[in-house]
């Protein structure tokens, strides 16, 4: 019952500290103007990120020889990402994802081995989705040391994941 209620006070605590740094009344006033359509077109494009992300995760454990239900993956995938949002972090999400995996009788290193594949993967899949967009970009942005930062950085994530990819 102790610890129950000091997981409470600490939620309300957190809570209170959160909507006192900002001005709530604005905030609501700013999401009132927003139109439905596009609240639901963004919650359709998390749900399908999320949903295309379980079969890709599914993917990945069935190389592995671990191969789960895909509603299981997706589930996975759903559950790691509300403990990212919670924790303010990926990595209390991924960890979230392991330990539900050796719930599921999956070995140690294949649950690993899976959230951490899944992680390079999306990674990859933004240096890619980066590069595509980056001829329009180059062209948007007029500063020409923001536009060689944006360069650089795009060089060193790709050299990264090379590097990464190249490991044994």
């Amino acid at each position: 019952l102790f610890v129950d209620l000091a997981k409470l006070a600490l939620s309300a605590g957190l809570i209170w500290l959160s909507f006192s740094k900002i001005d709530s009344v604005h905030a609501f006033t700013l999401l009132r103007t927003l139109h439905p359509g596009v609240v639901m077109a963004a919650i359709a494009l998390l749900l399908i990120q999320h949903l295309l992300g379980g079969l890709r995760f599914h993917s990945l454990l069935a190389q592995l020889q671990t191969p789960i239900s895909k509603l299981a993956a997706i589930d996975n995938i759903f559950v790691g990402f509300f403990f990212s949002q919670i924790f303010i972090s990926f990595i209390g999400g991924d960890a979230i994802r392991v330990w539900r995996l050796v719930n599921a009788k999956v070995p140690v290193s294949n649950a690993f081995k899976s959230v951490l594949f899944d992680r390079v993967l999306g990674f990859v899949s933004l240096i890619v989705l980066i590069m595509l967009c980056l001829p329009s970009l180059v062209g948007i942005v007029d500063n020409e040391a923001m536009r060689s930062s944006v360069l650089v950085t795009v060089f060193i994530g790709i050299c990264a994941t090379m590097a990464f990819l190249l490991m044994h």
